[in-house]
């Protein structure tokens, strides 16, 4: 059987005419309203790890007072600012506990907007809670301590080639997949192969256009997919067993086409069907032993097994009465 679906990573920068990518609205910046009157960032602060990051959106709006005071406090890192000028005094500075003091609210407000946050303890995604006083008010807003992630970048080209990337998964079957890349190479000759193999004995892959992705034995199907996916850097990529056969009816020119005509899709059929507790593939009754967990039992109503384009999982379950595109192929 073979898979179809779009890919999530490109290391390349990212040109002007390919479209934007937006993060979730999580990820967007806001301002707390200043009646409170502490100004912060409610949502949105990111910084990477141990790296220092200026807090933007601190300030203060308050009535006229002789003197001002605000604090900061945080557990997973340190805050600093910048010295401050006469008739303000800023207390731990490069702590956790950061106090800024000054006559004039300008002032104030010009070192708060120079402290910066940089946590203390490299972890690749955890997060930090900063506490935000003033007299009897206090505010505490979250800090996202985060590595970046490479962007979701492509670049898609004309051909086939640079639209599409094979991939497989094998483990001790090398005349099988042999002869799928023999099949490959009658039809598509410079088409892009990732092979995952986790094999106890590994043997040689040559030929140009093939990545052969050596793991620690026997570690497993999904284990075996997540890297070879990991490394697709085209729009697309087309997941097939290891005996899976290229035909002249295996068409990929055509599954772009559909897929580049129809942006609103995701999932398809395949073929699968739930009867007496168990998983089978229509047309040849083979039972399929290696679903997911939660495809064991068959939801009510859900007896029918579908390909979801953006899911980490193989296969997942619908209602067979819902009306999608199918994926299919003719056994030579």
């Amino acid at each position: 059987m073979f898979e179809a679906f779009t890919s999530s990573s490109h290391p390349h920068y990212q040109p002007s005419y390919l479209p934007n990518r937006t993060e979730s609205v999580l990820s967007t910046r806001l301002f707390a309203p200043s009646n409170s009157p502490l100004q912060y960032p409610i949502q949105g602060f990111k910084v990477r790890p141990m790296t220092p990051t200026f807090i933007p959106g601190l300030a203060l709006h308050a009535e006229q007072r002789k003197n001002y005071t605000v604090s900061l406090k945080v557990s997973e890192g340190v805050l600093s600012t910048v010295i401050p000028a006469e008739g303000a005094k800023v207390q731990g500075n490069g702590e956790s506990r950061l106090m800024v003091e000054s006559s004039s609210l300008e002032t104030l407000n010009e070192l708060l907007a120079d402290v910066s946050y940089t946590s203390t303890v490299y972890h690749i995604h955890t997060g930090d809670l900063a506490s935000f006083q003033f007299e009897d008010h206090e505010a505490v807003f979250p800090i996202t301590i985060k590595q970046p992630q490479p962007p979701v970048l492509y670049h898609m080209g004309t051909d086939i080639n640079s639209q599409v990337t094979i991939t497989t998964k094998t483990f001790l079957r090398y005349p099988e997949l042999n002869a799928l890349l023999k099949s490959i190479r009658q039809f598509y000759k410079d088409i892009e192969v990732i092979i995952a193999d986790d094999s106890f004995v590994t043997e040689n892959i040559p030929g140009d256009h093939i990545q052969h992705s050596i793991m620690p034995p026997a570690q497993g199907w999904f284990a075996g997919r997540n890297l070879a996916v990991s490394q697709v850097t085209t729009k697309y990529f087309l997941w097939v067993d290891d005996d899976f056969l290229f035909t002249e009816l295996t068409k990929i020119e055509e599954m772009v086409r559909v897929m580049e005509a129809n942006p609103e899709l995701d999932e398809v059929w395949t073929g699968l069907r739930f009867l007496a507790g168990q998983w089978f593939w229509t047309g040849d009754g083979e039972a399929v032993q290696d679903v997911d967990e939660e495809m064991q039992c068959g939801r009510t109503q859900s007896f029918c097994g579908v390909l979801v384009k953006n899911s980490t999982k193989r296969y997942e379950t619908e209602d067979c009465s819902k009306k999608l595109n199918f994926l299919c192929y003719r056994k030579p």
